[in-house]
This record gives C-alpha cells, sequence and structure tokens, in this order.
C-alpha cells in the first residue's frame, strides 16, 4: 500500500507522534535537529501489537540517519536475526528492509515538505546514501521525484 505524502500532515497521517533525530543537521539555535512525525496511515508502526516488533521499529525511527540491518533491529527485539524476521512479517506483513525503507521514505517526505534542507543533505539524514538512490526509492513509492514533492509544499520555490 502506498500514500501520497503531498498535501499537508494532517491529511495523510494518523496515529501516535514519533521524533526522528537527525544529530549531524544543526538548527539555527545550534543544536542537533529534530522532527516529531504523526505515524501515516501506510506506517507499519501502527500495524504491530507485538512488542519486541514495537521495541525494533522505535529502535530504528530513532536511528533512521545509520544503516539499520535485521541483525541491529533483532538484537532491539531482543530475539534472533531468524525469529526476528519471521515475527516481523507476520506482524508487519513486509520484511524489515522494506519497512525501514518506509520509514526513511516518511521522514525524507516530511523534511522534503518543511523545506528547510537540501535534497541532498536529507538523503544522507535518512541514510539513503544519496539523492540518486532516495529519488528511485520515492519514484518506486509515490511516483513522484523528491523535488517534485518538495514544489507541491512550496507552490511559489517552484517559480
Amino acid at each position: 500500500m502506498s500514500t501520497s505524502i503531498s498535501g499537508s500532515v494532517a491529511d495523510t497521517c494518523r496515529g501516535g507522534i514519533d521524533t526522528f533525530s537527525f544529530p549531524d543537521c544543526r538548527h539555527s539555535l545550534g543544536g542537533a535537529a529534530s522532527i516529531r512525525l504523526i505515524s501515516p496511515a501506510a506506517s507499519v508502526y501502527a500495524v504491530s501489537r507485538d512488542v519486541e516488533v514495537q521495541d525494533a521499529l522505535v529502535f530504528a525511527r530513532r536511528n533512521l540517519h545509520e544503516p539499520l540491518s535485521v541483525d541491529l533491529l533483532a538484537e532491539a527485539a531482543r530475539l534472533s536475526p531468524r525469529q526476528f524476521s519471521r515475527v516481523f512479517r507476520a506482524e508487519t506483513g513486509q520484511s524489515p528492509a522494506k519497512a525501514i525503507e518506509n520509514l526513511r521514505l516518511e521522514a525524507a517526505g516530511l523534511m522534503l515538505q518543511q523545506g528547510r534542507l537540501p535534497i541532498e543533505a536529507i538523503a544522507k539524514e535518512t541514510d539513503f546514501g544519496d539523492r540518486e538512490r532516495m529519488r528511485r526509492a520515492f519514484l518506486r513509492a509515490y511516483g513522484q521525484a523528491p523535488q517534485a514533492i518538495r514544489n507541491a509544499s512550496h507552490p511559489l520555490a517552484a517559480i
């Protein structure tokens, strides 16, 4: 299932509030940047009732700026990697890798809508690595490039 991230956050979100931290980004007051995100309807975060899976998802959201492996997520969930993968798929209906990509897309989408950081910085902060890899992920998930989403959020910026 995919959801469009253009429009207001209230149009595309429901559920709880999460905080993403980006220690390498700095806001104008000099501190580490963080954003609060209302969990989108397509998020796996709201789907799982399993405590171990929830723990892994919370860990992932807090560490999106770093590479996240199944081994690392399994450790956060206090399960073996094999058991974690089975439980995660049973609870969410998707692989851990796909869920992490969706979390990265959600965080990057919100940062694009806010319009404060260059696209390259957003790609690095959400661990897509580079602008092109993030662009391909956005095209797969939303059918739009990150720049198009930013322009839709800030129509005067495209002029």
